[in-house]
């Protein structure tokens, strides 16, 4: 008997926490966080358990009402008393529900981490500022160091863009160019952006040319982006001819739930809060049994002692004329009644 659709709210809870959640670790490594189904399994179970034993005390506190209300129904101010004792266990109730959502939506499972994971692999869309003849843009992103892209004059300002077709973190890169210094940029810049036309970010030494082979790492650290280019800043004056322009991605270090301990810690809070809602609903019927004892008890008329004025009156039928008729009495003393007596001369009348 939910108060609210608490079973509700708790799966939209639950669909929050099976997401995969992702977090910075050591040196900026992506990790994610990924919840075991056998964890996710038993964060139901344990909801809905937890829901229905709520849902059990609330129905024996129920029943326990429904017994005052015939014991003290009859009392001065207990209605009112017994209205209130009922909005408060659907209050407890309710609140020992969204506990129990809260609950779920907060637990965090203990993670334990695996081996980093493989290094993505990357898929270029190429671009460039120029192109000089046949040598395009994606003959120096093919992995192959004897094939190049080569642009028109002068070096300066010109450009090699790749689009990785989604954001990765990337932390160094690798260039092979021409030897010739005609056809070589002197100084260039690798940078990254949100969008192909902007803006971009450098990222190492604005001036500073890397080795043309190997594998460099960036200065300011690994960053995350879609697009990248290489951008020449000085140079020889023929054109720029680029053999090989790769970006290493970072390995992605996956963590998994320990199946055997994920659950522990939320078991024991949710079994904490169902207890205190029953607690809870216990001190609200046994302040409500104070209360109504402590009530005044209802005015009633004295009650009236008849004595029958032969042995015929204490013989089978009865008496009428009061607000409780007695039946094969048999032989008798005294009845006692608490109805009204009509009169103290008619009181009784034998039926036929």
């Amino acid at each position: 008997m939910f108060k609210r659709s608490g079973v509700g709210r708790s799966v939209k809870g639950l669909l929050a926490v099976t997401l995969v959640a992702v977090s910075l670790v050591g040196g900026g490594t992506q990790a994610r966080a990924v919840m075991p189904q056998s964890c996710v399994d038993g964060m139901v179970t344990l909801m809905q358990q937890t829901t229905m034993d709520l849902d059990s005390a609330y129905r024996l506190h129920s029943a326990a009402l429904a017994e005052l209300r015939v014991t003290f129904g009859d009392r001065p101010g207990s209605a009112e008393l017994l209205a209130a004792a009922e909005s408060s266990l659907l209050s407890m109730q309710s609140t020992s529900l969204d506990m129990v959502v809260a609950a779920v939506n907060s637990y965090e499972a203990p993670l334990t981490a695996t081996a980093p994971g493989p290094v993505p692999t990357l898929t270029y869309a190429p671009a460039a500022s120029t192109t000089y003849s046949v040598y395009a843009p994606a003959l120096a992103v093919d992995g192959n160091d004897t094939t190049k892209w080569s642009s028109t004059r002068p070096v300066q300002t010109q450009w090699l863009m790749v689009d990785l077709g989604a954001p990765f973190e990337i932390d160094r890169f690798r260039v092979s160019q021409a030897t010739h210094p005609d056809w070589k940029a002197s100084a260039y810049s690798v940078q990254s952006a949100a969008a192909p036309t902007g803006p971009w970010s450098d990222h190492h030494a604005y001036g500073w040319a890397p080795s043309d082979s190997g594998v460099v790492a960036f200065a300011s650290g690994p960053a995350t982006a879609r697009y990248w280019r290489l951008l020449a800043n000085a140079g020889g004056g023929n054109g720029w001819e680029v053999y090989t322009f790769e970006l290493q991605a970072r390995a992605v270090v996956v963590k998994t739930v320990d199946p055997n301990s994920c659950l522990d810690p939320l078991t024991a809070e949710l079994q904490a809060l169902a207890s205190a809602g029953s607690a809870g609903m216990d001190a609200i019927l046994a302040e409500l049994r104070l209360a109504l004892a402590l009530l005044p008890l209802p005015e009633a008329p004295a009650p009236v002692v008849v004595l029958p004025t032969s042995a015929d009156g204490c013989k089978n039928e009865g008496w009428a004329g009061f607000t409780l008729g007695f039946r094969n009495q048999g032989d008798c003393v005294s009845w006692t009644n608490v109805g009204v007596r009509t009169s103290a001369t008619a009181a009784k009348t034998k039926s036929n």
